[in-house]
């Protein structure tokens, strides 16, 4: 059974706005890590105690860097360009 995505950002508490939400603690304790919905409909993932962001961190197969993409043909092989020749000087 697939989980819903938790909706970001989540509410905060009206008396403390600087303390983390009280649903980070839940997710803290029985699921650190977390794929989230961002309001404009893009999912991410959120990491929420420091060993399993530390592993995240420092795992080179999570990177925001995409490598380029292949191009769709091989170039092609391009001809020599003739040298150029001096231009010749009229025989007197």
């Amino acid at each position: 059974m697939t989980e819903a995505l938790i909706n970001q950002p989540v509410t905060r508490e009206a008396g403390t706005p600087l303390d983390p939400p009280a649903e980070y603690t839940r997710l803290r304790e029985d699921q650190p890590i977390v794929e989230v919905r961002f309001p404009n409909g893009s999912t991410g993932w959120l990491v929420t105690r420091f060993e399993e962001g530390s592993q995240v961190f420092t795992d080179p197969r999570l990177s925001a860097r995409r490598p380029a993409p292949a191009p769709r043909h091989p170039p092609r092989a391009r001809s020599p360009r003739p040298a150029k020749t001096p231009p010749s000087t009229p025989a007197s």
